[in-house]
C-alpha cells in the first residue's frame, strides 16, 4: 500500500475533530491559487499534456475560468499521475495549517475506482469520488496538517495527483485481484486555497499513544502524552485523564499540573496501575486541558484490557488508520504474534522441545528447512511482552521432524498410519542437521564461508507432506507434548499455543496392522479429555495460558437450510466434543476453509449467505466459551479499501468472528475497521453473547432501500443485570457475490435520519438507554434520544453510508 493510502480521509464533516474544534474558526487566508498558477506544464510529454489539460469557461468558478483534467486508465496503470503543483509559501511560522481544494467531477460517484491525492508538506489526503455529493458541482475538500519550523520546511506546496491504479494484476498491485478500473472521468479545479489556523488560548495536548496494547488486570499501562504551548505567553494548565469503556461508562484517573514555556513541545509519561476488577474489553483514554467543567485541546487513543489474549486479539501488524491529524502519531493496535512455518514451529511437535544435552543449541524447525533456537525463541517473546504484545507459538498436531520419525520407527503402534518416505527423510535430516551444527560458532554465529545459515538439505513437515499423526490414545504421544511445553514455557514466557489442526486426536488404527477396538465416540471423549489434561496441567504452572487451533466443525461450515436455527448451531457444537473443549475458557479456532469463500461453488460466495455464516458459526462458538477466527486471503495480507474488502472484513466483525488479518479503513471514519474493533470488540465477541432470537419479528425501519437489519445483533444481560441489544444496520453491497464489482461501487449512501423501531422484550419492559457505536468522525458512544410507545422503542439513526451499530439497554 502506497504512502497516500495510510493517510486516507473520507468525512469533510470530521476536519473539525483532526485539528481541535478550538482551532477551527478564524482561519487566516494566505493564498489562494487558480488556473494560473498551476503549475502542470512540463509534468508530462506534450502530447499527454495536450490531450489531458484545458483551461474551461466555468461560469461557476471564481473567476470564470478553470482547469480541467481528463483521466484514462492507462495513464494510472503503472504510477500514480502528477497533475499539478501550486508555488510554494515561504517563511512560515510553526502553527496548524488547512489546504482547501475546490473542484468538482465528472465520473461515478459512490465509487471507489479512482482517487484523487492532496499532499501538502508531511500532511495529505486520498479523496474517492464516494465523497462527492453529485457529479458536476463544485465541492471544498480540506485537510490540516503542521509546520513546524526548525523540523519542516518553513516552506509549504500543494500537489495533486491520481494514484495508481491497477487491474488485479498480482500481489504487487496497489488494491488486489478486485481493483477496479478508473472510474474519474474528468476533474475540473477552481482553486486551492492555505490558510493559517489559529493557535488557541490554551495548552494543546498532541497525542496520546498507550505504550502496550494489551492489558491484563493488575497489571500496569502507561500512557505516552505530547502537548505544545503556541499561546503567546509560558503558560500553567490541568490535564485530565479519564477513561470511557462500555457504553457510557466514564472513569477518571487522575489529574497532572504541567508547566510550557512558549512556544515550547513537551512530553508526558503517566502511569496507570490497572485495577484488579478494571472492566474489560475496550477502552478509549481521552487526555485534555481543563476548562471550566470540561476538556479542551483534548486527544484520545484506544486499548484492550482482557485476562486472555484471544478474546482481544488483533494480530498481524495491522494497517495504518485512515487518518489525519495535524499532530498526532497514529493508533498501533497489534497485540498478538504467532509464530509459525518454515521459521518457527517449534523443534518437534512430537517433542516441542530439545533434549536437556542439546536445549540451547540450534535446531532445524519441525515444519520446514530453518534453522531456530530456545534462546532465539526466549528473546523474541521477551521482547513482545514488552511492548503488549501476545506471542504465541505454533505446533503441528501431528509430529513434524525428526522426534516424529524417531518415534514411528521405534513404536509404530503409536502411530494411526505409515507417513511417507520416512527412510530417507529421517536419514537425510539427521545428515543435514548433524553437518550444520558442525558449523555453529556455539553464538549463534555461523563457520560458513560467507556466514550464513547453513542449508538445510530436506524440509519437513506440512511443507513436504513429512507429517507423522500420533495417536492421542496413547498415553506416551500425550506426556511427551505436556512435558515439552511445560519446560518451554518455564524458559521462554509464551502467552499460548496455536495448534495446525485439533491437538491429540484419537484413532483407533495402527500403522503396522490392527486396531484398539475403541468406538467412534470413546475416541471423540479420550480426544476431548486429552485436551483438558493438557490445559490443566498447563494452566496450573501457567494460570493463564490460552489455546488455538485451526479446526472446522464441518456441519457447521455447510450451508444451512435456515441460518437463523441457533439451536441447531448450538447441537453441531455439542457434538463436536473435541473441538467444543479446545473453546472452554475463552479458547479460540481459526478456519481456513474461509479462504474459500470466492469460489463459486461455495455457498458463502454470495454476499449475504457470508454475513449469515459468521453469525451462525460465531454463534456455536459463543456457546461452547471461545473465540471464532477467520482466516481471510486478502491479497496482499492486508484489507485494501475496495467494497469487497471493506465487507469481507465487516461481515466478520459484525458476525462475531475475530480476524486472523489486518483489519483495513472504512467509510466515513478516519480510522480503519480495527480501532472499532478494539472499542467495541465486547459486544461481538464475548462469549456470552447469544444471537437475538427471531430477531426480524422485533426490529423495523421506516427507508425504502433494502438495507439489512435482521441478518445480524447479538443480546446479553450485562453486569447491571440489564438485557443489552446490539443491533447492526447494514448498507449491503451493490452485488450479489464477492469480486464481481467491476468499478467499486458502493451503495447509495442514506445522508437523512431514518427511524428505526425495536419491540420492547417483554421480560425488561424499561428502556434505559439507546445509544449508536458510531464510526463517524472516531468510535464513539453516541447517546440516541427515543420514544417508547405500545410496546416498541424507536429511535433515528443519523445517516448511512456502509454501517450503524445501535445498542439498546432494557431493565426490569
Amino acid at each position: 500500500m502506497n504512502l497516500l493510502n495510510f493517510i486516507l480521509l473520507v468525512a469533510g464533516n470530521a476536519l473539525t475533530v483532526q485539528a481541535g474544534e478550538d482551532a477551527v474558526a478564524q482561519a487566516g487566508e494566505l493564498a489562494k491559487f487558480n488556473f494560473e498558477k498551476f503549475s502542470y506544464q512540463g509534468l508530462h510529454d506534450s502530447k499527454i499534456t495536450e490531450s489531458c489539460y484545458k483551461v474551461v469557461d466555468e461560469p461557476e468558478s471564481e473567476s470564470g475560468k478553470a482547469l480541467s483534467i481528463s483521466l484514462r486508465k492507462e495513464l494510472v496503470r503503472n504510477d500514480a499521475f502528477s497533475v499539478l503543483s501550486t508555488p510554494a509559501l515561504d517563511n512560515l511560522e510553526t502553527g496548524a495549517y488547512r489546504v482547501t481544494v475546490r473542484m468538482k467531477m465528472q465520473g461515478m460517484p459512490n465509487s471507489l475506482g479512482s482517487s484523487i491525492a492532496v499532499r501538502s508538506g508531511r500532511s495529505g489526503r486520498e479523496i474517492f469520488l464516494n465523497e462527492f455529493r453529485d457529479r458536476g458541482v463544485f465541492e471544498e475538500f480540506a485537510f490540516d496538517g503542521e509546520v513546524w519550523v526548525g523540523r519542516d520546511s518553513p516552506s509549504l506546496a500543494v500537489s495533486l495527483s491520481f494514484p495508481r491504479n491497477t487491474t488485479g494484476l498480482g500481489v504487487a498491485c496497489t488494491r488486489g485481484a478486485s481493483t477496479p478500473f478508473p472510474t474519474l472521468q474528468s476533474l475540473v479545479i477552481d482553486w486551492i486555497k492555505i490558510e493559517k489556523l489559529p493557535d488557541p488560548d490554551h495548552l494543546v495536548v498532541r497525542s496520546v499513544l498507550p505504550r502496550y496494547p494489551w492489558r491484563s488486570p493488575g497489571e500496569k499501562q502507561v500512557f505516552h502524552i505530547q502537548f505544545h504551548n503556541r499561546t503567546g505567553r509560558d503558560q500553567s494548565a490541568r490535564l485530565r485523564l479519564t477513561l470511557h469503556n462500555g457504553l457510557l461508562e466514564e472513569q477518571a484517573i487522575g489529574e497532572r499540573e504541567v508547566f510550557a514555556k512558549n512556544g515550547e513541545v513537551q512530553d508526558l509519561e503517566w502511569e496507570w496501575p490497572i485495577p484488579p476488577d478494571q472492566r474489560l474489553w475496550g477502552q478509549e483514554a481521552v487526555v485534555g486541558v481543563v476548562s471550566g467543567s470540561g476538556l479542551v485541546g483534548e486527544a484520545r487513543c484506544w486499548f484492550t484490557v482482557h485476562p486472555f489474549n484471544n478474546a482481544v486479539m488483533f494480530p498481524h501488524p495491522n494497517n495504518r488508520e485512515r487518518f489525519q491529524h495535524p499532530y498526532a502519531s497514529s493508533q498501533e493496535l497489534q497485540n498478538h504474534a504467532q509464530y509459525f512455518g518454515a521459521g518457527g514451529t517449534i523443534y518437534d511437535s512430537a517433542g516441542v522441545v530439545p533434549d536437556p544435552e542439546i536445549f540451547d543449541k540450534p535446531y532445524i524447525a519441525g515444519n520446514g528447512r530453518a534453522w531456530a533456537s530456545v534462546p532465539f525463541f526466549e528473546g523474541v517473546a521477551k521482547g513482545d511482552r514488552a511492548q503488549g504484545i501476545a506471542p504465541f507459538f505454533y505446533l503441528e498436531s501431528s509430529g513434524s521432524a525428526m522426534r516424529a520419525f524417531e518415534i514411528y520407527w521405534d513404536h509404530p503402534d503409536w502411530v494411526p498410519q505409515p507417513p511417507a518416505n520416512t527412510d530417507e527423510f529421517l536419514t537425510k535430516r539427521q545428515q543435514t542437521y548433524e553437518e550444520g551444527l558442525k558449523l555453529w560458532d556455539g553464538a549463534w554465529n555461523w563457520k560458513t564461508k560467507d556466514g550464513k545459515t547453513p542449508p538445510s538439505m530436506r524440509a519437513g513437515g506440512a511443507y513436504s507432506g513429512q507429517l507423522v499423526a500420533l495417536n492421542g490414545l496413547v498415553k506416551e504421544n500425550v506426556d511427551r507434548v505436556i512435558e515439552g511445553v511445560l519446560k518451554y514455557c518455564e524458559r521462554v514466557p509464551w502467552q499460548g499455543i496455536r495448534w495446525d489442526g485439533l491437538p491429540f486426536r484419537a484413532s483407533n488404527t495402527k500403522a503396522l496392522g490392527g486396531d484398539y477396538g475403541k468406538t467412534e465416540e470413546e475416541l471423540k471423549q479420550i480426544s476431548a479429555a486429552n485436551v483438558v489434561r493438557f490445559r490443566k496441567e498447563v494452566r496450573a504452572r501457567f494460570p493463564h495460558f490460552e489455546l488455538r487451533a485451526n479446526h472446522s466443525t464441518e456441519e457447521l461450515m455447510e450451508w444451512q437450510q435456515d441460518p437463523f436455527h441457533f439451536e441447531r448451531a448450538y447441537a453441531l457444537m455439542d457434538q463436536d466434543v473435541h473441538g467444543k473443549e479446545l473453546l472452554r475458557d475463552h479458547g479460540s479456532i481459526m478456519e481456513e476453509a474461509w479462504m474459500g469463500y470466492a469460489g463459486f461453488g461455495d455457498y458463502k460466495n454470495v454476499c449475504k449467505n457470508y454475513l449469515r455464516a459468521a453469525h451462525f458459526e460465531s454463534s456455536a462458538i459463543k456457546h461452547a466459551g471461545g473465540h471464532h477466527g477467520h482466516m481471510l486471503w486478502f491479497y496482499d495480507g492486508n484489507s485494501q479499501y475496495t467494497p469487497d474488502e471493506i465487507y469481507q472484513q465487516l461481515f466478520s466483525f459484525l458476525g462475531g468472528a475475530h480476524l486472523d488479518a489486518g483489519f483495513g479503513p472504512i467509510p466515513d471514519s478516519v480510522y480503519d475497521l480495527g480501532v472499532y474493533a478494539a472499542r467495541f470488540c465486547e459486544f461481538f465477541w464475548d462469549p456470552v453473547l447469544r444471537p437475538i432470537p427471531a430477531l426480524h419479528e422485533k426490529i423495523n425501519v421506516d427507508v425504502k432501500s433494502d438495507l439489512w437489519y435482521a441478518e445480524g445483533g447479538f443480546q446479553k444481560v450485562n453486569e447491571k443485570n440489564n438485557l443489552l441489544y446490539i443491533l447492526p444496520i447494514i448498507n449491503p453491497p451493490v452485488t450479489e457475490r464477492w469480486l464481481t464489482n467491476r468499478f467499486g461501487l458502493l451503495p447509495e449512501p442514506i445522508r437523512e435520519p431514518f427511524t428505526v423501531w425495536v419491540k420492547v422484550p417483554p421480560e425488561f419492559p424499561r428502556v434505559v438507554r439507546v445509544c449508536l457505536l458510531d464510526n463517524n468522525p472516531y468510535p464513539r458512544v453516541r447517546p440516541l434520544e427515543h420514544r417508547v410507545a405500545e410496546g416498541e422503542v424507536s429511535f433515528q439513526i443519523p445517516e448511512l453510508v456502509v454501517f450503524k451499530v445501535a445498542a439498546i439497554e432494557f431493565g426490569k
